[in-house]
This record gives structure tokens, sequence and C-alpha cells, in this order.
């Protein structure tokens, strides 16, 4: 529970709705410049806490934003160069579903697989993985009724239970968490 603890770092409450490494309601480009709810800009986090890898899960606030792929692809490109320059090994993650936002998110997560496609980096499949398990009813399953964040507690799920495929099929955030895991073990015995 101090700032060598990335897992502290992203769910501290701080003022604002945001911790020190999230902030709710942001877009890609306010990650980029900082100031939304007193977040400094990505840069100076980065710097600040010298990250080895960073999941990075941006775009839903975008497509709700109206913003477009090839704005979000281009802020998204650099955010993976203040990742690199710093020597953080940046893992994208696709945005899980959205309701009413088929086709958005779609896009959006296509421009994602094209920007990992193209520096060759680690990525997610968020969505991909809601579908396999959920391919028609991940609305009040995976995600919340809200339509946008994962689940937490649903069907005696939660982000902290055991990781068995019916888990997985019942908490939003328990699947981001075990996909995220994974994917990091997999980057440590490749990379680092």
């Amino acid at each position: 529970d101090d700032e060598t603890d990335g897992l502290w770092l992203c769910r501290v409450d701080r003022p604002g709705g945001r911790s020190e490494t999230a902030v709710s309601g942001i877009k890609s480009f306010e990650w980029l410049e900082g100031g939304k709810a007193g977040i400094p800009p990505l840069a100076e986090v980065v710097r600040k806490y010298n990250p080895q890898i960073a999941v990075v899960m941006l775009g839903t606030n975008d497509v709700n934003g109206g913003r477009t792929p090839a704005q979000f692809k281009g802020d998204m490109g650099k955010l993976v160069d203040v990742l690199l320059a710093n020597g953080t090994i940046p893992v994208l993650s696709t945005i899980p579903p959205c309701r009413g936002k088929d086709n958005e998110v779609k896009a959006m997560n296509a421009a994602l697989w094209e920007l990992q496609k193209e520096r060759k980096i680690p990525l997610i499949d968020y969505y991909g993985e809601i579908l396999k398990r959920r391919p028609t009813d991940w609305l009040g399953t995976l995600i919340s009724n809200d339509g946008v964040h994962p689940t937490g507690d649903n069907a005696g799920a939660g982000p902290g239970s055991e990781p068995t495929e019916e888990n997985l099929k019942n908490s939003g955030y328990l699947l981001r968490g075990v996909l995220s895991v994974r994917k990091l073990v997999e980057v440590k015995s490749r990379v680092l």
C-alpha cells in the first residue's frame, strides 16, 4: 500500500474520481495532457513511478465523447511513445462492449489492433474474451447495467473470486484482472 505497488496506485482514492494512475471519464488525449481531476500529464506520472510494464485500457470515454478512431489511434500512439521512451513496456487492452455503441467500439478496437501490429506490442483482447464467454448476454453479466463498466460482484462471482470458467463469465472485473495477470506473466517471461 505505497507508491511502489502498482495495484495501490490504480486503486487509491483521490479527490475528483481518480487514483494515481486512473481517472473516471478520462479520454486518451486527456491522459497525455493531464489536468482532468488534477492528474499530471502521462509523462510526469511515468517518470515519477517508472513502471516496468503498463496495462493501458482507454477508449470507452473516447467513444462516448464522439472522437474518431483516427484521433484515438493517434493519441494512443503518442501514449505508447511516452511509455517506450521511459523504457516501460506498454500492454494495450481492447475496450469492452458498450450498450448502443457496437460499431463505435469495434472501430476503436480495430484502431488498437492496427497500433499493436504496427508497433509489435502486447495486447489484451478484453472485448474478444467477453464475447467468447457471453456473445449475446454480456450486459448485466460481464458489463454492468449502466452499459459501460465491468461488473464487480455478480451471480456469486466477484473480483477476488477463484478464476473458474463460471466465475469468469460473471464478473467483468475478475475477467479483466485475470487477463491482465496472464498477459503480465507472458510479457515477463518473454521480455523481462
